[in-house]
């Protein structure tokens, strides 16, 4: 049961099933590249957030896991070169702090292999800066924590010739996963065409089941039909999605 603020302007504890923590475990081993027993988790970004469902996620392969008590750029560097870290979940703003460290080249960090990160997308001008440093190691993840993991952007979707113009999803969210209904819908309730912007709503074995002690603001957010209501307005674009406004904060 996380907390979470971010639909509803206050925190409320969200209640996930064991029913749906496996299928999130399952969205997230069928989108990554493949997890191995060999593989090393450096855990920076705090574990309510996409670090801890990508924990889970990788203890069902036997993965080794380090957690750090807080995040320095220079400490994390440390570490990865250290246990040979191959899987690393940040959000952006991380990315940002470690660029001018690993420019300077000073530690080794080329067991990393993935680098999965939320929140936000990464700007394309250190996109590129990363590409230089870590080779195509990006895979990104929209969700939210009534329904966590519920889009990617891989690996090959990251990549782009720095010399070019930026392709226009490198600032999406990726394209909906499989195993999860997306749709976007106008004020009426009706869902949008492409280019029009629409709120989220998201459907499947992954979705929250309640909020504990707040059934108003469950019927606000488990819709008729078993659609998630996220307060998040996006619009599609090539088959992917960019998100707009939250207009709840």
């Amino acid at each position: 049961m996380p907390y979470t603020s971010g639909t509803t302007g206050r925190p409320k504890g969200v209640m996930h099933s064991h029913r749906s923590l496996l299928s999130l475990m399952r969205n997230i081993l069928v989108e990554l590249p493949a997890a191995h027993t060999s593989d090393v988790l450096l855990h920076i970004a705090p574990l309510t957030h996409l670090s801890g469902y990508a924990m889970l996620a990788y203890f069902l392969r036997g993965a080794s896991h380090i957690a750090s008590s807080k995040f320095d750029p220079e400490n994390t560097l440390a570490l990865i070169e250290q246990h040979k870290v191959t899987v690393l979940p940040l959000v952006p703003t991380m990315l940002n702090l470690l660029l001018p460290h690993l420019e300077e080249q000073k530690h080794d960090v080329s067991s990393v292999h993935t680098i999965m990160y939320g929140g936000s997308p990464i700007a394309p001008d250190r996109l590129a800066r990363s590409l230089r440093c870590l080779g195509p190691v990006f895979v990104q993840s929209y969700g939210l924590t009534e329904y966590p993991w519920a889009s990617w952007m891989t690996k090959k979707d990251h990549g782009f010739d720095i010399e070019k113009a930026v392709p226009s999803r490198l600032a999406s969210a990726g394209r909906v996963s499989p195993f999860v209904e997306l749709r976007l819908v106008n004020s009426e309730g009706a869902e949008v065409s492409d280019g029009e912007t629409g709120e989220i709503q998201l459907r499947g074995d992954g979705a929250m089941s309640d909020t504990r002690n707040r059934p108003q603001e469950t019927s606000e957010t488990i819709l008729p039909g078993g659609w998630i209501a996220t307060a998040t307005s996006a619009a599609w674009e090539d088959g992917f999605i960019h998100i707009g406004i939250v207009r709840k904060i």
